[in-house]
């Protein structure tokens, strides 16, 4: 064949392969990646927003972070930090928690829906939980109004609303948590010391309220135990079809 009859022939391949390749190239242009950290570990996906709903993609990666968990109420250390605290921008902060949670778009995950109601579920009770401790700084009956523990963890609300002896109540639950420690005698050392203070007994009322009452009412909380031991099955296993279904990479570090 001629050079002159060849031309004909190369110029259809190339006209071929630019027909080909322009709607790869297209596609390559429409694809997106999507990056966020889950912990020790980052993670990316590839996808096209014209197949995959972007928002959902971004929710379902969000709600499957294990670093997104329930609220938490933070115990104040001191007398004086309790006087800061803030019940009612942790009941606004929960709500929004929690709205947007059930407002969040997902991916058609099998089993993502019930994940959801549960992950809401856990979210009310943390929230009902944290406002309870909150509020009892300055009102101890607050702490009746958790319903998970209602006449479970009464002793403390009783010494706490003075139905009960306040230092009495205080020394019995010591001796309680300092057994379990490594050195008994400095941990009891170190919570009569904290007693002995000038503001000591706001410093019992404190330690009534978080290492007392919290610590009997988080053994029946939704969010606690049980609950999250399912919650992180759930997560689990939605997480492998997450990465599975959509290409997820991940690259973790040592811890």
């Amino acid at each position: 064949m001629s050079r002159t009859s060849m031309e004909p022939v190369l110029i259809r391949v190339l006209v071929t392969l630019l027909a080909l390749s322009a709607p790869l190239a297209e596609a390559a242009a429409q694809t997106k990646t999507y990056r966020w950290e889950d912990g020790l570990c980052r993670h990316s996906v590839r996808y096209d927003p014209r197949k995959v709903d972007e928002q959902a993609l971004k929710s379902t990666a969000e709600i499957l972070n294990t670093e997104q968990g329930v609220p938490i109420a933070m115990s104040p250390l001191t007398p004086a930090d309790a006087e800061k605290l803030d019940p009612a921008g942790f009941e606004t902060q929960c709500a929004a928690t929690a709205a947007r949670m059930r407002a969040h778009r997902l991916l058609p995950l099998p089993g993502i829906e019930e994940y959801r109601t549960e992950r809401a579920r856990q979210i009310d009770d943390a929230c009902a939980f944290g406002s309870a401790q909150l509020r009892s700084h300055r009102d101890p009956s607050a702490l009746r109004r958790y319903a998970p523990a209602a006449g479970r963890c009464d002793r403390f609300v009783d010494a706490l609303e003075g139905r009960a002896d306040l230092t009495a109540t205080w020394r019995a639950r010591i001796t309680e948590t300092c057994a379990r420690n490594v050195d008994p005698a400095s941990c009891r050392k170190r919570r009569e010391d904290e007693g002995a203070r000038p503001d000591g007994e706001a410093r019992k009322r404190l330690y009534l309220v978080s290492f007392g009452w919290g610590n009997c009412a988080t053994e029946f909380a939704a969010f606690n135990g049980e609950g999250a031991k399912r919650r992180q099955a759930m997560e689990e296993k939605l997480t492998r079809a997450f990465k599975k279904a959509y290409g997820v990479r991940e690259t973790c570090d040592e811890p």
